[in-house]
């Protein structure tokens, strides 16, 4: 992501905070950015769909820094889940998303809603998927349905805390409190064989996500473009960043890239570019290939 896209999306935040979304038009973001209504249209067609881009930059940075925290861990450890899913308060936290919520749904744009809704069902469908990784496979009828749950209980707890205090809430400890209620109703439900909402229900929520098809192949592409960026950016003289670049490029172009050189050294190619307008990119790329990671061990199981 070049500085001006980074710089549409910064103003589009602080705007659709400020004044509301639907208060925001897109000639207010053009005098706050500081560009032209063609610049603005090379990068997106609608507000709507700066929002979406605010939203995919919060989860990659949620799911890079989630990733990071399992290496040399145990996935199935309960502890390790509760950090992860701190993460993602954290990231909302210091990203403002929070706020930006509250804009879209005073709004009345459907659209809007939706893209809302879709960053929902993929962050519950996460957590489903995380619970059968802690508690077992047996657990997964009720999964989807309890990763709801939990999402219900922390959002209200954090709303109410919120609405009694100034100074912040402890994310890991109220994590950790509602993940041992969901406990005691996971048993319950297990126990009565109670499920609401069931297979077909979480197979028609997923079909509302618009997943982005990623490859090896794709992501080779866009980390040899972002390697020629680097190369072409003026004054930015970032040896240690190219050379992290291009040595995931060499071992991604592998027939059989190694797990364990990708994991040891994701964190430290991104961290090269820290302070430089690549590192949101860098970001990016590490999420991707974190998830080509996940894929390929699910698949050897």
């Amino acid at each position: 992501m070049n500085n001006r896209k980074r710089k549409v999306l910064e103003s589009s935040m602080l705007l659709f905070i400020e004044k509301g979304f639907q208060n925001t038009s897109i000639q207010d973001i053009l005098n706050h950015a500081g560009i032209s209504k063609g610049t603005f249209y090379n990068y997106f067609n609608s507000k709507n769909e700066c929002v979406l881009a605010i939203l995919e930059q919060a989860r990659y940075e949620a799911s890079l820094r989630r990733n990071e925290v399992l290496v040399g861990r145990n996935e199935n450890d309960v502890e390790v889940l509760i950090e992860q899913i701190a993460i993602l308060v954290y990231v909302n936290q210091e990203k403002n998303i929070f706020s930006l919520f509250e804009a879209v749904f005073s709004s009345q744009d459907c659209e809007l809603k939706n893209i809302v809704s879709q960053n929902r069902i993929y962050e519950i469908g996460w957590l489903s998927g995380r619970f059968v990784d802690v508690y077992g496979e047996e657990i997964r009828p009720y999964a989807f349905e309890c990763a709801v749950l939990f999402y219900g209980m922390l959002q209200h707890l954090m709303m109410t805390w919120k609405d009694a205090h100034i100074m912040a809430f402890d994310p890991l400890k109220m994590t950790r409190s509602v993940i041992q209620n969901v406990e005691a109703i996971l048993k319950g439900k297990m126990d009565r064989k109670e499920i609401i909402i069931d297979d077909e229900t979480v197979r028609i929520l997923q079909q509302k996500i618009q997943k982005q098809e990623i490859t090896f192949e794709t992501v080779i592409k866009q980390l040899s473009g972002f390697i020629e960026g680097i190369k072409l950016s003026n004054g930015d003289c970032n040896k240690k960043g190219e050379e992290f670049s291009s040595y995931l490029l060499e071992e991604l172009n592998r027939e059989h890239p190694r797990v364990y050189v990708l994991e040891n050294n994701l964190k430290a190619f991104h961290e090269s570019f820290i302070d430089t307008p690549h590192l949101a990119e860098a970001k990016e790329i590490a999420s991707r290939i974190w998830y080509l990671l996940k894929v390929q061990y699910s698949q050897k199981k």
